[in-house]
């Protein structure tokens, strides 16, 4: 399962890769024909593909984890007992199973999961609850629904200088103006 998770993922991130390509070169043109208000339209979309594109390589990290410890795994019925980083990986993938509707495969590894480990292990990870496993980096790419003004701005300056926008000076301070 880990290996057909691994297969799939490769062919999201390859998918999303493609869309984030498009959109920061639909953004640049915006950029580039002073459409500032429709390119801050796009931006946050695309701040949160690019969150889901990190979230992808950490899952992808997490799985060549379990494949690494795979034989230390099948032994332990206690996850307590496991390594550290294999429990974080555990629990990363369960956490993930639950907001990658795209990656249907991890559904079924965090039902395997949780019935090696206990419900307890995978509800405390899903829900976050205290005690979770779940880093704070695959927590913050699949979770953050907000993107901060200054992400924003970030996003679009980089895009601008990436695209060798001539107008990156007042950029700046068309977007302070542009932002709510």
């Amino acid at each position: 399962m880990i290996k057909l998770a691994r297969l799939r993922l490769t062919t999201q991130r390859n998918r999303k890769c493609s869309i984030v390509r498009q959109s920061r070169a639909d953004i640049a043109e915006l950029l580039q024909n002073d459409r500032l208000d429709q390119a801050l339209a796009r931006i946050g979309k695309l701040y949160k593909d690019q969150n889901l594109l990190a979230a992808y390589d950490e899952i992808n990290d997490n799985c060549e984890c379990i494949i690494s410890n795979f034989a230390q795994i099948c032994k332990q019925s206690d996850v307590h007992s496991l390594p550290i980083d294999v429990r974080q990986a555990l629990a990363n993938l369960i956490f993930a199973a639950s907001r990658c509707g795209e990656l249907p495969v991890l559904h079924s590894l965090r039902c395997f999961f949780g019935e090696c480990y206990g419900h307890e292990f995978e509800i405390a990870n899903v829900e976050l609850h205290h005690g979770n496993m779940v880093s704070s980096q695959i927590k913050e790419n699949l979770c953050k629904n907000f993107v901060p003004d200054d992400e924003k701005l970030k996003l679009i300056s980089e895009i601008a200088k990436e695209h060798s926008f001539s107008g990156v000076l007042g950029l700046s301070t068309k977007l302070q103006y542009a932002m709510p």
